[in-house]
Order: C-alpha cells, then structure tokens, then sequence
C-alpha cells in the first residue's frame, strides 16, 4: 500500500506546477519556495480531499499545513479515526 506521502507527491505533481519535478521533493521541502501559489493550493487541497475521501476542517486551511509533504501528511493521519 503506498505511502501517504507518495500519495501526496503525485498529486502535486498533477496540481502543484512547481519548479522542480515531484520526485525530487523531500518530504520537509517548503513547497511555497519551489513555486507552490495560493491558486496551487487550493487545487492540491481539492485533490487532497477527493483522493483520501475527507475534507480538511476550516482550523487546518492555512499555509502551514500545506507547507511540507510531512505536514500535509500529519494532517491527513489526524483526520483519520
């Protein structure tokens, strides 16, 4: 079963338009200097929900939580019940 992070990584690199490839991300990378816009965002975080099922509460919608691969993932697994 792949990794949350994996997960998270291929669907930036089908939303995100960042300026280096998905792959070569690290998962503490700060995604907003490699060209992560608040329009990217938003379309990560749609695509977030849809592929894990969930919706993320309007206290986890800010910048922080979309900073990093590893804080999106916590993010997710906080979700989870």
């Amino acid at each position: 079963m792949p990794q949350v992070e994996d997960e998270i990584r291929r669907i930036l690199a089908s939303n995100a338009k960042l300026t280096i490839a998905a792959s070569d991300l690290t998962d503490e990378t700060d995604l907003f200097n490699v060209g992560m816009t608040s329009y990217a965002t938003v379309s990560v975080m749609t695509a977030i929900e849809e592929h894990f099922g969930m919706m993320f509460p309007d206290d986890q919608i800010r910048r922080s939580t979309f900073q990093t691969i590893s804080a999106m993932a916590a993010a997710l697994r906080s979700l989870q019940p």
